[in-house]
């Protein structure tokens, strides 16, 4: 059962659209409320169930909460969605509507699924959108005015769609493909007729679907949508850059070429919400450093560029208090206390997380990423932060945000772990860094002035402790933090199985972090998908993969199966019960690890079944027969030489989603949920 709950707080004004009534994803307002439990019960007006899960925002009109969830019933992989008029006052349903559409995504993925587009209304109508390629209008009552459908991009980009429907003087603005199929893997910002759901313009440049567009007034003085491309998978939008496109028609005030407009993550990545305002558009860049771009918002040219690791300050909270390290260099603080200790030759680099951050106040606030080794030759930090830029002075400030031992990190894991063994069962593909990091700022509301940006991370944090002893920041990171840091795992995982609904982006966040503080609805930290201290976070794998993988290797009772990542151990329990063969598991986090024991025990298969607590990079595959891969492409590439030069002849490999063998083809491949499952047999003759 997924449930949506209401905190006691007086809303101000309606909220019609993801970014809120200005599109800026912030508005002045009377201050939000300041805590909730629902633990507790502690300032909880109502709680209502919902007939499934979903990571829309919520839009809200005169006492009505507009939402979308998955349709009752749907499980793992899903393309029907369905919109919910709630009434604000009692949590009571009014009416709901089914939009199914025809690209099914994973449901509650990390960054997206088929809910993730939040609701827009007028008041007299409402649009609801579902990201697996559908979208309709309503009336305030619930009756039909129209539908229309596409077909969104689908493999083999991962199903991560980040743009939010707006609406501008009568126009929704989607982003969708081309018609007909034209330039495969493109996408473009669209503008649909608000009144009859008919094609109106799309946009003379096209946009990423990992970019969130940002609407605001143009040089002109008119509507103008800020939107970019750039990403990882080598999504194939160019030239890479923004693009500043006219509302009335898509065309183009000005566009900014970044770099040679081919390279791509991780130099340049559009996996922001493009900001701007009167004067300047923002932006990040990566190369040669990490460093905060100023654009023209007149021209789109380039006027100034700061760094994000040179002469920073630094709060980091030590022994009780705050410490600051002032005008210092990133690059050269090795010997200080870290959740992650960077390993020989590596220093420490900024990686702003992606969607988090928002201008307000003079200042552009981001959250930092921490732990992955994503951008070269380093390691993402300063951990747990939220980060600022003074727009006009450039001086930047890192403030470390308290975590609550046992829940963003186990006591006593290893953080400094080699990267890898975090795969199938296992894991899926996403780019972050652990979900631990970005957590802490779930719950934070579109509402308030957004320059509180880490207020809201300790009201979340406060909330998650269940309310005990907060203290309250005041000028940025010069008031002390006293939250009473406890272990609080028992209560979450009570908490997890009565609030399975996961939180929504905080009118800056990805989309696993979007609903509103208004509704207090709590984040599922150890929900479906989690990401961890490997190259690669947790995603189960469904039985039916695991089925058609072992079938498509042969295997039999004298097969050895390994699985490199193996989460939770679902797949070789499964292997094990099914198909009788002799498994191990190679997985690097220990509570998984500990997850699997005890699954295997279950099942009456722990002598059948072992498993290891290391890196796969790390650990010896020559008895396999059978390697089973849920990985990362570029993680696979990196596997490759170390399969080929270890299992024997005729071994099989099998890779769900994901092919990372370059130039050797496959030799057979079956498709489940609209994913890939390949098949190689290790040749006598070694590649």
């Amino acid at each position: 059962m997924r449930w949506l709950l209401a905190a006691v707080v007086a809303v101000a004004q309606n909220w019609p659209q993801a970014a809120g009534p200005n599109g800026t994803w912030a508005v002045q307002g009377p201050a939000p409320v300041d805590r909730w439990s629902v633990a507790a019960h502690q300032n909880i007006m109502w709680k209502t169930p919902l007939p499934n899960g979903g990571q829309s925002g919520i839009a809200v009109w005169g006492g009505r909460l507009y939402l979308t969830t998955f349709a009752e019933g749907e499980k793992t992989f899903s393309s029907k969605v369905v919109g919910h008029a709630v009434d604000a006052k009692t949590g009571r349903i009014l009416w709901s509507v089914p939009l199914d559409g025809v690209e099914p995504s994973p449901m509650l993925y990390a960054f997206s699924d088929s809910t993730t587009p939040s609701p827009v209304t007028d008041g007299k109508r409402v649009w609801f959108f579902n990201a697996s390629g559908a979208m309709g209008c309503w009336t305030a009552d619930g009756k039909l005015v129209w539908k229309r459908s596409y077909r969104p991009w689908g493999k083999p980009f991962p199903f991560n769609k980040q743009h939010e429907p707006m609406l501008i003087d009568g126009t929704i603005l989607n982003v969708e493909p081309l018609d007909g199929g034209a330039k495969p893997g493109w996408n473009y910002l669209r503008a649909i007729d608000a009144a009859t759901g008919k094609t109106k313009w799309i946009a003379e440049d096209a946009t990423t679907t990992y970019n969130t567009a940002r609407a605001g007034r143009g040089p002109d003085g008119k509507w103008a949508v800020l939107h970019g491309r750039g990403g990882w998978h080598d999504v194939p939008e160019t030239p890479v850059g923004l693009s500043l496109a006219r509302a009335r028609d898509g065309k183009n005030h000005w566009r900014f070429v970044a770099g040679d407009g081919v390279t791509q993550a991780p130099d340049w990545q559009a996996l922001y919400v493009m900001h701007f305002d009167e004067r300047y558009a923002y932006w990040f860049g990566f190369v040669p450093e990490e460093r905060h771009l100023v654009l023209d918002v007149k021209t789109g040219k380039p006027l100034r560029e700061q760094s994000l690791i040179r002469g920073v300050d630094y709060r980091r909270w030590e022994d009780g208090a705050y410490k600051l390290y002032a005008n210092v260099n990133l690059r050269e603080l090795r010997t200080m206390p870290t959740a992650y200790p960077l390993a020989a030759g590596e220093v420490m680099r900024v990686l702003p997380s992606w969607h988090t951050n928002i201008v307000a106040s003079g200042y552009h606030y981001f959250l930092t990423t921490a732990g992955h080794r994503r951008l070269r030759k380093g390691r993402a930090g300063p951990a747990y932060c939220v980060g600022r830029v003074a727009i006009e002075t450039g001086k930047v400030e890192y403030l470390e945000l308290p975590v609550a031992p046992g829940v963003y990190g186990r006591p006593g894991e290893d953080a400094d772990a080699e990267r890898g063994g975090c795969g199938c069962g296992g894991r899926g593909a996403f780019p972050h860094g652990r979900l631990r990091d970005r957590s802490v700022l779930r719950h934070s509301d579109r509402g308030e002035q957004a320059a509180v940006l880490y207020e809201h991370a300790r009201r979340d944090l406060c909330d998650r402790l269940d309310g005990e002893g907060a203290g309250r920041f005041g000028d940025f990171g010069r008031e002390r933090f006293g939250a009473h840091r406890r272990d609080v795992e028992p209560e979450f995982d009570g908490l997890r199985k009565r609030c399975a609904v996961p939180s929504q982006r905080a009118g800056t966040g990805c989309d696993s972090m979007r609903r509103r503080a208004l509704l207090g609805i709590p984040g599922a930290l150890h929900a479906q998908y989690e990401e961890s201290k490997g190259e690669v976070p947790w995603v189960p794998t469904p039985d039916e993969v695991t089925g058609a993988a072992m079938r498509l290797a042969g295997c039999g009772p004298r097969d050895v199966v390994y699985d490199l990542g193996s989460g939770d151990g679902r797949v070789l329990v499964y292997t094990a019960k099914h198909f009788g063969a002799r498994c191990v598991g190679v997985e690097i986090e220990g509570h998984r690890v500990a997850e699997a024991r005890a699954a295997a025990r279950a099942a009456g298969l722990a002598s059948k079944i072992r498993f290891v607590e290391k890196s796969f990079y790390d650990v010896p595959v020559r008895e396999a027969s059978i390697v089973f891969l849920y990985l990362y492409t570029a993680v696979m590439a990196k596997l490759k030489p170390k399969l080929l030069r270890e299992l024997k002849p005729g071994a099989r490999i099998v890779a769900y989603q994901f092919n990372g063998m370059g130039e050797w083809k496959p030799d057979e491949t079956v498709t489940r949920f609209d994913h890939p499952v390949y098949l190689w047999r290790v040749p006598a003759k070694r590649l």
